[in-house]
């Protein structure tokens, strides 16, 4: 940027080279060296995390001594014992039954019809005695044996059964035929409601015996005689069966639930496993090989495999990110991966001093400060997956790995967002200590339904909140470095710029007192430019006040500083020109001596791009008396705004100066004036470099119209009359 600022005509350039060309190449070479540097990255990031990640082996068999204390490396589950324990929990669960309406249902009609059958048939045998002895009476005492077998025949006996639902001999038939009615009805209300309510009870096989057997029982004690109470002994072994069936869905709910109420058998990490001298037991070496302290070294390489496709899918995500969002992060990739780098060094040293340690977020802040929020979130999310690898080894999601993610996740995602607006170092001090905050809370919690220990739990968020806040510390500490090492414009730095006890601003209130008013006001609209396009509007706004800086080598020569005669009435249209073009690389100059960053200095070096001073040209014309005159001597020599801020500024300058000119400062007026500004520059072509749409146009148009009804409300007229003294 200063070898640009310090060239010569850049007209001359372009005659001799194609700057579309020219930019293009050196896209194409700058994306060349991000790619080389991406590959660095992740043959780094692979040595780092398999020299972590590999187990150690050891030479194990069934039977063999172990010849040293073998600790798990990691949390690990006793796959076996605890799958033991879950099918035999299961095998303990009664089968859940439900009662089956319908069951019930048939069973109560079928009963109630066998009783039924009873008097239907007890009907019948009236009707063919009737028959067979007509206008004969019933004898008081009733019908016996002999008298019904001298009115019924076989086929009679036959008919009667027919009536019956199951099989009953001539002489059971005879048994219901000589009860007497009140006996039948008995023995209809009491057996049929104690079949009903066995039922409705609910009865599974082994039920329905022990209802049987309780009816029964019951039936046995009536005051009855014993031909009746076969007949009702009948009904009960027939009736009574089961109605309740099995709720597999509900039985498997209760397997299930009494599987995971189970307690997993689990190896914390250092937890013994072999102990030196002991033989190795089936379930240890199970564990050592589940731990991969026992697998055969060429297995190792599909390991190394991969580790090395899990980061490259990371790496390549990305940078995808990237080149998709942030391009022009690729403009000046040396700083992103240089930061990258350093902050997978931290990650290293952070597992190997103690895995709890976690030094990522120093990177991912100086991401965020440095180069782009944006990026700073995808790389948080890519470093926490790669700590998360270091501590969880080869199981990823083990429950410390994925704490070590859920906690760096959350933790630098708050302090990223924190940072979203903090322009004081104190600012990105709490932005780091609230991040380390909401990471040890969520550790806090996570470990606590890990371990039973409320003290380890303690540790481990506090050595959470420590590295966040140890990070936050070491940023601070060297960010100036950073920004001075590589040019850097934090948001922490343009505030300490807008400052107006600095000593470029200081000049300018004293030796150029209107522009600093200018200044100031270019800065207040050019604000409201860029926050209305999600640009960087403190950027704008601290460009807007050192935009005019070079005036200060000669403030007199510029109209908002003259006060009487004009000089420029006694010189020629080009000397006049000459001292207000020189103003642009004035202001290079004095930017440099106050050692502004570049990016201030470019907005300085555009605020103007190329654009004509009309008013000196046409006064040119004038002098020339017909002669022709070179336009290209009355044009701004810096060049056309390639940053969103500093083509704001180049249009809150322009609008500025000319509302200021108005003699009617009407809104129709202010908002015609800032239209036909804005459309001029476009038609002049001073913003075809920077990366301004049509509708950003339209935006900042109503930004600065907005601004401006701010600016230029209309006040009441005082009256001009003498105060009257009070009557009191």
């Amino acid at each position: 940027m200063r070898d640009e600022l310090t060239t010569g005509d850049p007209e001359q350039q372009q005659k001799s080279e194609s700057p579309r060309l020219r930019r293009k190449m050196q896209k194409n070479a700058t994306r060349l060296f991000a790619a080389g540097l991406l590959a660095l990255f992740l043959v780094a990031a692979y040595f780092a995390v398999a020299s972590v990640v590999i187990p150690r082996r050891y030479d194990l068999a069934i039977g063999a001594i172990a010849t040293q204390t073998i600790t798990a490396s990691r949390e690990i589950v006793d796959e076996i014992t605890t799958q033991e324990r879950e099918l035999s929990a299961e095998s303990s669960v009664l089968p859940v039954m439900e009662l089956d309406t319908s069951l019930v249902q048939q069973g109560e009609n079928t009963a109630e019809a066998y009783f039924e059958a009873l008097s239907v048939v007890r009907v019948e045998a009236g009707r063919i005695r009737a028959q067979q002895q007509p206008g004969t009476s019933v004898p008081a005492g009733g019908l016996d044996a002999s008298d019904w077998r001298a009115i019924l025949a076989d086929a009679d006996f036959s008919y009667l059964k027919s009536f019956l639902p199951m099989e009953f001999a001539d002489v059971e038939v005879m048994n219901i035929l000589l009860a007497n009615d009140e006996e039948m009805r008995y023995l209809s209300e009491v057996v049929l409601v104690k079949i009903k309510m066995a039922l409705r009870g609910g009865l599974d096989e082994p039920g329905v015996e022990r209802a049987k057997t309780s009816i029964l029982q019951e039936v046995d004690a009536m005051d009855m005689s014993e031909d009746l109470k076969r007949i009702a002994a009948k009904a009960v072994n027939r009736y009574v069966a089961p109605t309740l069936v099995r709720d597999e869905e509900a039985t498997q709910r209760r397997q299930q639930q009494a599987a995971e109420n189970v307690e997993p058998v689990v190896y914390k990490r250092g937890d013994t496993i072999v102990r030196n001298g002991e033989a190795v037991t089936p379930a240890q070496l199970a564990l050592l090989q589940a731990l991969g302290a026992v697998r055969p070294a060429e297995q190792d390489l599909a390991l190394y495999f991969g580790v090395g496709i899990t980061l490259l899918i990371l790496t390549a995500l990305f940078g995808a990110y990237i080149l998709m969002n942030r391009s022009e992060v690729l403009e000046r990739p040396f700083l992103l991966w240089l930061l990258m780098l350093a902050a997978l060094a931290l990650t290293l040293v952070s597992n190997q001093i103690d895995d709890r340690l976690n030094l990522t977020f120093i990177g991912v802040m100086l991401i965020s400060l440095l180069v782009s929020k944006h990026i700073a979130v995808a790389a948080n999310i890519a470093f926490a997956f790669i700590y998360a690898l270091m501590c969880g080894g080869q199981e990823l999601f083990s429950t410390f790995a994925f704490e070590v993610l859920a906690t760096t996740l959350a933790g630098g995602t708050v302090g990223i967002y924190l940072q979203r607006r903090a322009q004081r170092r104190a600012t990105l001090m709490l932005s780091g200590v609230l991040g380390g905050v909401a990471a040890a809370l969520l550790m806090l919690s996570m470990s606590m339904m890990t371990s039973a220990e409320i003290g380890v739990s303690l540790i481990n968020a506090l050595f959470v909140l420590g590295s966040y806040t140890i990070s936050a510390v070491f940023c601070i500490g060297t960010l100036p470095l950073w920004e001075t090492l590589f040019d850097i414009t934090t948001d922490s730095r343009l505030m300490e710029l807008s400052n107006a006890n600095h000593p470029a601003l200081r000049r300018l209130m004293t030796e150029a007192p209107g522009t600093y008013h200018h200044a100031m006001m270019v800065a207040a609209i050019a604000e409201a430019g860029a926050d209305a396009i999600g640009a960087s509007g403190i950027l704008a706004r601290v460009g807007g006040y050192y935009h005019d800086l070079g005036k200060l080598r000669r403030p007199h020569m510029f109209m908002e500083n003259i006060k009487g005669e004009n000089p420029h009435d006694t010189m020629s249209a080009e000397a006049s020109a000459a001292v207000i073009l020189s103003h642009v690389r004035d202001g290079v100059a004095y930017a440099q001596k106050y050692k502004l960053p570049s990016a201030i200095q470019q907005i300085i070096y555009e605020h103007h791009g190329t654009t004509p001073v009309l008013f000196f040209y046409n006064k040119a014309l004038q002098e020339a008396n017909g002669r022709p005159v070179n336009l290209k001597q009355y044009r701004y020599p810096g060049a056309k705004p390639r940053t969103r801020e500093s083509a704001i500024v180049l249009l809150a300058d322009s609008v500025e100066a000319a509302v200021r000119s108005l003699p009617d400062n009407s809104r129709t007026s202010v908002e015609q004036m800032i239209r036909k500004i804005i459309k001029g520059k476009v038609e002049d072509e001073q913003l075809m470099n920077c990366p301004l749409t049509f509708a950003h146009l339209s935006m900042i148009e109503r930004a600065f119209i907005a601004s401006y009804d701010g600016i230029m409300h209309e006040r009441i007229e005082y009256p001009n009359m003498p105060l009257l003294g009070d009557n009191n």
